[in-house]
C-alpha cells in the first residue's frame, strides 16, 4: 500500500481474509476489512470502500470490540469524507472519536473540521480544531504535516463566512506546507512509524493528494470570487 503498489496489496488482503473468514480470528479480519477499505478508497472504488468498512463496523459490533469498531467508523468517515459526503463524514467521525481504537486521533479530529466546514458548520468546525490541539500526538500521527491541515481548515471555515481574503491566506499556507512534505526523504521511516504506532497504515499520509486537494480549493475559490461580467 505505502509503496503504491494497490493491486498487490489487495492481493494479500484478499488471502488473509480467506484464511480468516469463520476461523474464529474476527479481530484479523475487522483490521483486513479495514485494510480493503482503505486500499479501495485509494485505488478509486469508493463504493467497494464503503461496503469493506461497514463489514468491518458489523463485525465489530457483533464480537463487542470497542476499539475496533471506532477503527472501522474512522474508516467509513474517511472514505465519506472522500466521496463528498461530508455529513456522513461528521457523523462517522464522532461516533470514532467517541471511542478509543487504533487510529489518528488528531487527524480525525481535524478531518471531522473539514467536513463540518464543508458543511457550512463553522462553530462546529472550531471547537473541533481546538479539541485537535489537545490530542496527543505521535510520530504516527505525521506531526509536521498537522499545521498545513490546520491551515486548510481554517481556510474552509473563513470561505463558509465570506472572508475571502482570509480563505485564501490559509489555503496557500496549506498548499505550501503539504509542498513542502512532497518528495520528502523520510516517506518510508514515517510509514513505518505508523505501523508501529498504530498496528497497520490508517494514518499514512499522502502529502501529493492532499496538495492536489487544497489546489481544488483555492480554484473554486477564485471562481467566486470573480467579479461579473
Amino acid at each position: 500500500m505505502c509503496a503504491g503498489e494497490l493491486e498487490r496489496a489487495l492481493q494479500y488482503v484478499e488471502r488473509c481474509l480467506f484464511g480468516v473468514r469463520g476461523s474464529g480470528m474476527a479481530p484479523l479480519e475487522i483490521q483486513a476489512l479495514g485494510a480493503r477499505a482503505w486500499i479501495l478508497g485509494r485505488a478509486g472504488r469508493p463504493t467497494d470502500a464503503q461496503a469493506a468498512a461497514a463489514d468491518a463496523a458489523e463485525l465489530a459490533r457483533r464480537i463487542g470490540d470497542d476499539g475496533l469498531l471506532a477503527a472501522a467508523e474512522n474508516e467509513i468517515a474517511r472514505v465519506a469524507l472522500a466521496r463528498g459526503n461530508h455529513a456522513l463524514a461528521a457523523e462517522h467521525y464522532a461516533a470514532a472519536l467517541a471511542g478509543e481504537g487504533p487510529f489518528s486521533r488528531p487527524i480525525a479530529r481535524l478531518e471531522r473540521a473539514e467536513a463540518l466546514a464543508r458543511l457550512g458548520r463553522c462553530e462546529e468546525a472550531e471547537r473541533e480544531l481546538r479539541a485537535a490541539a489537545l490530542e496527543p500526538v505521535r510520530a504516527g500521527d505525521w506531526p509536521d504535516t498537522l499545521v498545513a491541515r490546520i491551515s486548510g481548515v481554517q481556510g474552509l471555515v473563513a470561505a463558509a463566512r465570506g472572508d475571502h481574503a482570509l480563505a485564501a491566506r490559509r489555503l496557500q499556507e496549506a498548499a505550501d506546507g503539504w509542498r513542502r512534505r512532497i518528495g520528502a526523504a523520510d516517506a518510508g521511516e514515517r510509514w513505518t512509524s505508523a505501523l508501529a504506532d498504530l498496528g497497520r497504515p490508517i494514518s499514512v499520509v499522502e502529502p501529493e493528494r492532499e496538495l492536489g486537494r487544497v489546489l481544488d480549493d483555492l480554484e473554486g475559490l477564485a471562481v467566486t470570487t470573480q467579479p461579473e461580467v
